[in-house]
């Protein structure tokens, strides 16, 4: 197995990063304790229970990574050099028509 990083591999690595940066929102008002100066401002997650931000915070990252993950499968497919082959023939035609 080669151990060069290949175009599939960096897309894991972005939706991983988008992800941590995604829970780093999470985390960034607790650890750098943002204080607004101003009058007119508007409370983020004004009356949300904390726990529902905590789940809200972890479901989307989890969501993201998933996404760049399922999206390294088509990056597959074109480091491979050709489409799928998704036509409909006489073997698939009944599953595809109860589909």
């Amino acid at each position: 197995m080669s151990s060069r990083l290949k175009p599939h591999h960096i897309v894991r690595i972005i939706g991983v990063g988008v992800a941590l940066f995604t829970f780093g929102s999470y985390l960034a008002p607790f650890v750098f304790e943002f204080d607004e100066a101003s009058d007119v401002t508007r409370k983020v997650f004004g009356n949300v229970p904390a726990g529902v931000k905590l789940a809200f915070y972890t479901t989307i990252p989890m969501l993201i990574v998933y996404g760049g993950w399922v999206a390294s499968y088509r990056v597959k497919n074109w480091e491979r050099g050709r489409p799928d082959n998704r036509r409909t023939t006489l073997k698939n035609a009944k599953r595809r028509a109860g589909d």
